[in-house]
């Protein structure tokens, strides 16, 4: 695929799908036939691979999949350009896939709005959200923390998924030390919450991977 891509001066778009995950069927039933999706996908090299089996799981672990659908871009030199997670109606499909191609609302793209308004909260929780799907723990934390600093009262009701986001980016990576205190205060703070009960089914799977049996039970 790398090497068509290259000869054909072609951006590759790669679906990581499960065949029990339901955004996945979704894709393929309602967007993937529409005619302005289909154009977008023909003009590209379009992939699906299914992340939980052989011969891509090795690939879904080198580019960091830990969910379904993830939908992710590739420039003509094989770098990724952008990634999003989950289902996309037509329209909205359309904008953001093509969207990544122009370079329009990509980690980049907001990485550079960011250094011209490092206190714009709403830009702050967009790149980390981008940074936290796609694995970088470490950047992901800078900016996020930095987001919920300027949101301490929780005013925009985005906290607990920036934390969420952060313990998740970590464990997935199999840092559970540094995921268990994200999901820690999840938990504590904001039991009101759509993100609680995840919160808390991710705490006992982080204190199980610490070892620590007794308290993933409770």
């Amino acid at each position: 695929v790398l090497e068509r891509a290259k000869q054909e001066n072609k951006y590759v778009f790669i679906d990581f799908y499960a065949t029990w995950c339901g955004p996945c069927k979704q894709l393929d039933e309602t967007t993937y036939p529409d005619a302005k999706a289909s154009e977008l996908l023909n003009s590209m090299i379009a992939v699906k691979w299914d992340a939980e089996k052989d011969p891509w799981l090795a690939t879904a672990k080198q580019y960091k999949v830990h969910a379904y659908p993830s939908l992710i871009v590739l420039d003509p030199s094989g770098v990724e350009v952008d990634r999003h997670l989950g289902y996309l109606p037509p329209e909205e499909f359309v904008a953001t896939i093509d969207g990544f191609r122009k370079g329009v609302g990509t980690t980049a793209d907001l990485a550079a709005q960011l250094k011209k308004s490092p206190d714009n909260a709403d830009l702050l929780y967009q790149l980390g959200m981008k940074y936290a799907d796609s694995g970088r723990s470490d950047e992901a934390t800078d900016v996020l923390t930095r987001a919920m600093a300027l949101d301490p009262k929780d005013a925009k009701g985005r906290n607990a998924e920036m934390l969420y986001a952060l313990g998740a980016a970590h464990y997935n990576n199999d840092q559970f030390a540094e995921a268990k205190p994200y999901f820690e205060r999840l938990t504590n703070e904001y039991e009101a919450s759509d993100w609680y009960v995840p919160g808390i089914q991710r705490l006992a799977g982080t204190e199980y991977k610490l070892g620590n049996k007794d308290a993933a039970v409770a």
